[in-house]
């Protein structure tokens, strides 16, 4: 009986520590500290334990099937959706109890009229659930730096470039004019292909394979690089 009073007590104590975090931390959710920490703190290699692996189906238009134009569209379309993004017009993920009641035109538009400080409510009542999305941001712009017993996030959201890896070689490529708008899908498309006509064969020593080290290894290599002048390491 007085374990289970102690129990109970403990169980209010953290409940209510969970309440207040949460009203802290409207931004996101009040599990997204702890998640972020788990993941930073693992010190196993990144590739196949925690980075995610996209494979694209065949386009039904055989033409669209070349690695060039494959890449190209993969990219624009990329760079469309982080601009939608930032502008902060990108759908919500909701997820759906019912989603023949809820995941419809008629709960989309609701949802529309509805102002950001009661919109979850309403959508409770359809009893559908959006999702935190706030780590969408760091999707792009965002890289994870290795250091001794806990990794870094690092986030660049002004960045105009993206890195392109072939043959081991790792390219810039701008596809953000100085006032942050897309350059075009020609621009784009020519860049890949200059890459992809480069046949320098792979380097000696290629850095980026460190990146599927153990943590503590690629940070201790890393730190070796940037004290040998390397600051892009």
């Amino acid at each position: 009986m007085v374990l289970n009073e102690n129990v109970g007590r403990l169980f209010t104590r953290l409940n209510k520590m969970l309440i207040a975090k949460d009203k802290a931390n409207k931004h996101t959710s009040y599990i997204s500290a702890l998640w972020f920490d788990m993941y930073l703190r693992s010190r196993v290699p990144v590739p196949l334990n925690f980075n995610p692996f996209m494979a694209l189906k065949d386009d039904p238009r055989q033409g669209y099937n070349n690695q060039l134009i494959r890449a190209t569209n993969l990219v624009v379309s990329s760079l469309r959706f982080v601009r939608s993004l930032k502008e902060n017009v990108l759908e919500p993920v909701v997820y759906h109890l019912n989603p023949e009641k809820s995941d419809t035109k008629a709960y989309r538009r609701v949802m529309s009229f509805l102002p950001e400080m009661v919109s979850w409510y309403g959508s409770y009542f359809y009893k559908a659930f959006p999702l935190d999305m706030s780590q969408f941001k760091n999707l792009f712009c965002s890289t994870r730096i290795p250091k001794p017993g806990c990794d870094q996030l690092f986030r660049s959201p002004d960045a105009k470039h993206l890195a392109v890896l072939h043959r081991g070689h790792v390219y810039t490529v701008q596809v953000l004019d100085n006032n942050g708008n897309l350059l075009s899908p020609d621009h784009v498309l020519s860049c890949l292909a200059y890459i992809l006509s480069d046949r320098s064969p792979p380097p000696a020593a290629a850095v980026p394979a460190m990146t599927s080290e153990n943590r503590d290894q690629w940070a201790k290599v890393r730190a070796e690089l940037e004290e040998q002048g390397n600051a892009d390491a």
